[in-house]
């Protein structure tokens, strides 16, 4: 009997590691991994892409999923500058993650953002890739955990942002990545990420958030100001929760990949930076 009271215990505790989350701390850098990939920025134009890779499974209930080259493949068409993805695996007791696997293919230099340390089971996280200097990045956690009136509100999958600068010389350009939850914390969550892209004149908010047009956060940025680079050319555009938002950038082409390797389409667009019409002046 105490031999099964053992096995149910062990079990229980076995359950308990692989479902813990320890929300990962704030991490300062000033280059991406594999630096000596990245050149400088010498030009106000700048090619950015984002992808939820869904870990690489593909649609669900797809017989075969994609490969990682078949992920690779359509970040290299065409080449990007800056990547964004959602979803990177990196597997338990593994050495490497897909943000590096992806990075090797497309020669640029990666930082793997890890949301939450998990025991016994694979850790998901948020990535940026570039092809050029990357001078600053800090990853920090988003809030999941508030306290209200009947309690408390707790994201059952812990978020956080990267945010990262790219300097050209002249002007910094802000790059800020993220995924947001899907539950009551959203909202507080889009508030710091778009909190973030409003305090600075150039900047790019890159990400699955989780989040549609019609929301009144977003409608007040884009009134603002801001512009919804997926829809750049587009009188009317589809509901999207991938984004590419930008500020202090004209939006000069813009396309995406459709439903197939991932349950989120691929979006890219090129942009050029407006100068700082201070410093012409």
């Amino acid at each position: 009997m105490w031999i099964i009271l053992l096995t149910i215990a062990l079990l229980g505790l076995l359950t308990e590691l692989v479902n813990l989350r320890i929300v990962s701390p704030p991490i300062i850098g000033t280059a991406l991994e594999n630096p000596e990939r990245s050149v400088p920025l010498l030009s106000n134009d700048l090619t950015v892409g984002t992808y939820n890779i869904r870990y690489g499974k593909g649609l669900k209930g797809l017989e075969n999923p994609p490969s990682l080259d078949q992920l690779a493949e359509v970040l290299a068409s065409p080449p990007l500058d800056v990547i964004a993805m959602n979803e990177v695996r990196k597997q338990v007791f593994s050495n490497t993650n897909q943000a590096e696997q992806i990075a090797d293919m497309l020669d640029q230099s990666w930082l793997y953002a890890m949301t939450a340390e998990r025991y016994l089971a694979g850790r998901a996280g948020n990535a940026l890739l570039s092809r050029y200097n990357i001078k600053y990045f800090e990853i920090t956690p988003l809030i999941h955990r508030e306290r209200h009136e009947n309690g408390y509100s707790v994201s059952k999958s812990p978020r956080n942002v990267v945010f990262a600068v790219l300097d050209n010389g002249q002007t910094d350009i802000a790059l800020i990545v993220t995924h947001l939850d899907r539950g009551p914390l959203r909202i507080k969550q889009l508030e710091q990420v778009l909190s973030m892209l409003h305090s600075h004149e150039h900047a790019i908010l890159l990400g699955d958030l989780n989040t549609t047009q019609d929301q009144e956060q977003i409608a007040r940025l884009l009134a603002s100001g801001a512009i919804d680079a997926i829809c750049a050319f587009k009188v009317e555009c589809e509901p999207h929760v991938d984004w590419i938002l930008t500020k202090g950038f004209e939006v000069l082409d813009t396309g995406s990949h459709p439903l197939g390797l991932s349950d989120h389409p691929q979006y890219w667009a090129r942009l050029r930076l407006i100068p700082n019409l201070e410093e012409n002046n």
